[in-house]
């Protein structure tokens, strides 16, 4: 199964987050974004000077090493290269054939060619944004494509210098048209090198900022990757199988996880913009005011009232991002084992085990990510119309950071079909 029914790209620009502790990435990938504002408050924001202009001239010197050193991992490439230079770019962008190799060679040589301008800012606007930039609350740096704009927060220039270079390598990826921004701490990251182009368009890997900023980490010794081992052969970081192993029911199993936490992600960006100043939507407005259960008016405290509803998403987020026990099971279509827990005396829910069968492959993509997510909220005890209200608000928030998604309505029927028990299982197992 393609990627493109669940993320399509649009021409809406994206928003990120930090870095978060609770976050399962080795090397800790900084959040950077692609998210110009409605109006244009940046304009007014100062160029960088005196220090920051320093630092980002140092950054960018860094960056033009880590660029070349990509550049020469490529060439080694196009002869065979070494085992370090295969599994860097398996672990990435795919299996490395001729056409692919050239394609990320040619973005890289796009890459440096801005890096060497980034003295003269003659090609792009540079600005320092301010400290109440509430945007800078949830990024380190963001990008505006269509003026060629880039913002950096103060947390950008608290980075190590070769973080800050590689920053900059994400963020002119962003400039050269790079729009997707799926990170290597997420679930997806670890499907994007896998997924065939859809409909023509460029492969997923081959147009997300971090696909090329990692690599470059990659070929200069930054890091390293986690999910693939020497071999170049994938690691399911993520997922600890058991049961009648079925490779094609994995590989969907692993698909809906993965798009289920790029759905809770992209709603706790919406959140984080909200809690910090950002005026909600009317539709976000609608939505959230029918989780919370009130009837909204203009001096609604939004900032106060999303908390609650991100606290919840957290314990979501914990749960999809985190290692799963994926069982399979001939007759079992899904359910899933709640496990509770006290975290700084709240009492918590996670997941502990998932189970799965033949008929959780005959959904829909985009119903299979809806039944994993409903499963969880109830498990966390959201239950009947209420799931539907989070739901909505998650379908709402990946809408707005991919476009529309592939699939039809009936696809996101929330009527439950019929389907067979899942086996009760001793640890509080629950049939959803």
């Amino acid at each position: 199964m393609a990627l493109a029914p669940l993320i399509h790209e649009s021409p809406k620009t994206k928003k990120s987050r930090r870095p978060s502790a609770s976050r399962a990435d080795t090397d800790q990938t900084p959040r950077y974004s692609a998210a110009p504002s409605d109006e244009d408050p940046e304009s007014s924001y100062p160029h960088p000077s005196g220090k920051t202009e320093r630092q980002l001239a140092r950054a960018g010197r860094i960056a033009e090493r880590q660029v070349d050193r990509a550049i020469r991992s490529l060439g080694r490439l196009t002869q065979g290269g070494r085992s370090s230079d295969q599994r860097n770019f398996r672990a990435v962008f795919g299996e490395p054939e001729p056409a692919r190799i050239d394609e990320v060679l040619q973005t890289f040589h796009k890459l440096k060619a801005r890096l060497a301008d980034i003295d003269s800012q003659e090609s792009l606007d540079l600005r320092v944004a301010p400290e109440d930039e509430a945007e800078c609350q949830s990024s380190l740096a963001y990008t505006s494509p269509g003026d060629k704009r880039i913002v950096f927060c103060d947390s950008f220039f608290e980075l190590d210098p070769k973080q800050r270079g590689l920053s900059l390598i994400h963020e002119f990826a962003h400039v050269e048209g790079l729009r997707s921004d799926l990170y290597s701490d997420s679930r997806v990251f670890d499907l994007l090198a896998t997924e065939p182009a859809v409909d023509g368009e460029r492969e997923y890997a081959l147009r997300n900022a971090e696909s090329f900023d990692r690599f470059a980490a990659f070929a200069s010794g930054v890091a390293r990757p986690t999910w693939i081992d020497d071999d170049a052969q994938f690691v399911d970081r993520r997922n600890a199988w058991s049961g009648e192993r079925d490779p094609g029911l994995e590989s969907l199993v692993r698909r809906a996880l993965a798009y289920a936490e790029q759905w809770v992600l992209w709603g706790r960006e919406d959140l984080g913009r909200i809690a910090h100043g950002k005026a909600p939507t009317a539709d976000q407005k609608l939505l959230l005011a029918t989780i919370a259960r009130i009837t909204p008016d203009v001096s609604t405290p939004w900032s106060t009232i999303v908390v609650d509803i991100d606290s919840k998403l957290g314990q979501l987020e914990s749960a999809v991002g985190g290692t799963m026990k994926v069982e399979l099971l001939p007759s079992c279509k899904l359910g899933l084992s709640p496990r509770y827990h006290d975290a700084a005396d709240v009492p918590q829910a996670t997941i502990s085990r998932l189970r799965v069968g033949p008929e959780f492959a005959d959904q829909a993509p985009v119903r299979r990510v809806w039944s994993l997510l409903s499963a969880m909220l109830t498990s966390f005890g959201i239950d009947g119309l209420d799931t539907l209200d989070w739901l909505k608000f998650l379908r709402h928030a990946a809408d707005q950071h991919v476009g529309e998604l592939r699939s039809g309505p009936s696809d996101l029927d929330p009527t439950p079909a019929t389907r067979p028990a899942c086996p009760t299982a001793p640890d509080d197992f629950e049939d959803l």
